[in-house]
């Protein structure tokens, strides 16, 4: 692969990241995704909607410090 080549696949994955992005931006749904150890990678307005925490307040926390009502935070640590 020359250097064209490789700047245009360069190019297309900030397209498709940008598309991505901005599609679940705009869902009316919350979408939210976690890592493997349970913190909030990416929280969307839906998600900023329909519970209230704006991302900045959210992304970076863990789930049973957020979105996991108490009573289950034990059993959501052990899960």
């Amino acid at each position: 692969m020359d250097i064209y080549e490789e700047n245009r696949a360069e190019v297309a994955v900030r397209e498709c990241e940008a598309v991505t992005r901005n599609t679940l931006d705009n869902a009316f749904d919350a979408i939210i995704s976690m890592d493997a150890q349970g913190k909030i990678a990416n929280w969307n307005r839906g998600a900023e909607t329909i519970l209230g925490w704006p991302a900045s307040a959210i992304v970076g926390k863990q789930r049973v410090e957020t979105i996991i009502p108490p009573q289950y935070n034990d059993r959501q640590r052990r899960g």
